[in-house]
């Protein structure tokens, strides 16, 4: 997740303590026929509902199904390049990120990018259908995360395995409550979908759950990143066969499921859903705050659709376009000659110029090419776009090139970190500022390594 330092470090304390407690605490599974409920549950996990496959249109099923095996079958869910603890590593899930026009996801530190294989400008029938069938889940979920009652939640401890922890008893104002409303008078307006596969035969190395001992994860403990506060979260779970061609949905398999705790609290009770094809579960009111959940692996391969309201005011198209207007409105174009000069020399108005050209470079560009330009061979809704970005950045580059070469001209320019982005080597851009240009106020020696500079440093 992406916290500043000083929030790391608190995160990093907390867990300490949580394992250290652990050693002293027996945490045993109930049996599978759980004893009744412990009172604090209903507090402690009051945003979540369960809808039971059943209770489902059996039309919508059927077209949710056969649209996530067709974005496989076709090969649109991908492994994404993350970064985890300071390392890149590629998920053992693979995903695809649909939603509105022109918007992105950004989790772990990677931009994912709206898939447009539903739209008119797909050549492809099959995915077309796909991706309407799944936005009519998205309709669905907006209409009726709201009106699914408190009293739902008693399904839960019917089918649910509690783990309960062993030790003090939870204090009412640490355990992280949900603050549940019995009416959420709001619709939800879930703007993104990111679809998941997981297979178990091909997910090598799976962890055990550290804290209760639910078993093998294929999705450690986590927060939903990016979202609205306070938004709810929609998830559709779809149990198929493996990639072996072996169907197990009339075997007696491993159930995947859902484990759900306070967030570093392991004197409450933790909860372990187990999920049946085609259930659905919501996280409502704060409960992806004050909660962690994670994904317990099943025998079987496993899809979800799970519905956000994503925080995408800086993760729009139309965004990072007014981004670029901002910076170029400090670019002159002389009528005549062609030739471009800067408008302003204030430090803080190149700075400003700077940040956005960085911003589009690594939260954009280096994010594409590297990998959204996956999508292309499905859809190529964003090529254009990314291309005018393209340009507005190398016309950025013309007027802070000048000023990285030479910082004592803008001395608070010079200090900008960029962030962390994979290095795409499909992104070929060069500063146009030549040497001649700034040969004026650089020193001989200076000169002389930036025209050797080339010859010894890869181009990235």
């Amino acid at each position: 997740l992406c916290f500043e330092p000083k929030k790391k470090k608190e995160m990093s304390q907390k867990k300490k303590i949580a394992l250290i407690a652990l050693v002293s605490i027996v945490v045993p599974l109930c049996s599978a026929i759980p004893p009744p409920p412990p009172p604090q549950w209903d507090s402690s996990y009051s945003g979540l509902v369960l809808r039971p496959s059943c209770s489902l249109p059996t039309e919508l099923h059927g077209r949710v199904q056969a649209a996530l095996s067709t974005l496989r079958t076709k090969g649109c869910l991908l492994r994404d390049l993350v970064r985890v603890r300071d390392r890149d590593v590629f998920t053992s899930v693979s995903r695809a990120l649909l939603g509105q026009p022109g918007h992105t996801y950004r989790y772990l530190d990677t931009r994912l990018f709206e898939a447009k294989a539903g739209s008119p400008r797909c050549c492809d029938p099959d995915m077309r259908a796909a991706c309407q069938a799944l936005w009519a889940l998205n309709s669905f979920f907006c209409t009726d995360v709201p009106r699914r009652e408190p009293e739902e939640r008693l399904d839960l401890f019917i089918k649910a395995e509690g783990v309960v922890g062993k030790g003090a008893e939870p204090d009412g104002g640490g355990t992280g409550e949900s603050k549940h409303s019995d009416e959420c008078t709001v619709p939800p307006q879930f703007n993104v979908t990111l679809l998941n596969f997981m297979d178990p035969a091909a997910m090598r190395h799976l962890k055990e759950e550290p804290y209760y001992g639910m078993g093998k994860m294929a999705v450690g403990w986590h927060h939903d990143e990016n979202l609205i506060a306070q938004s709810p979260v929609a998830v559709y779970s779809y149990s198929c066969h493996s990639d072996a061609g072996e169907d197990l949905r009339g075997l007696e398999v491993s159930r995947w499921r859902i484990g759900l705790k306070v967030a570093w609290d392991i004197y409450t009770p933790g909860l372990a859903l187990p999920l049946q094809s085609g259930d659905c579960y919501y996280m409502r009111d704060d409960l992806n705050t004050t909660h962690q959940h994670c994904v317990l692996a099943g025998d079987n391969a496993r899809f979800s659709s799970t519905h956000r309201v994503a925080e995408c005011s800086k993760g729009t198209l139309e965004y990072i376009q007014s981004r670029c207007t901002e910076a170029l409105a400090n670019l002159g174009v002389d009528p005549e000659s062609g030739a471009h000069s800067l408008r302003s020399l204030l430090p803080l108005t190149l700075k400003h110029c700077e940040d956005i050209h960085n911003e589009v470079e690594f939260e954009w560009l280096r994010q594409y090419w590297f990998q959204g330009q996956r999508y292309t061979r499905f859809c190529s809704w964003w090529s254009g776009p990314m291309e005018l970005l393209e340009r507005d950045w190398k016309l950025m580059e013309t007027m802070v090139g000048p000023l990285h070469m030479a910082p004592h001209m803008a001395p608070h320019t010079a200090s900008h970190t960029a962030p962390h982005t994979p290095t795409a080597p499909h992104l070929q851009l060069s500063c146009s500022t030549g040497f001649f240009k700034i040969s004026f106020i650089v020193p001989f020696w200076q000169r002389f390594f930036l025209c050797i500079c080339p010859i010894f440093l890869p181009s990235f």
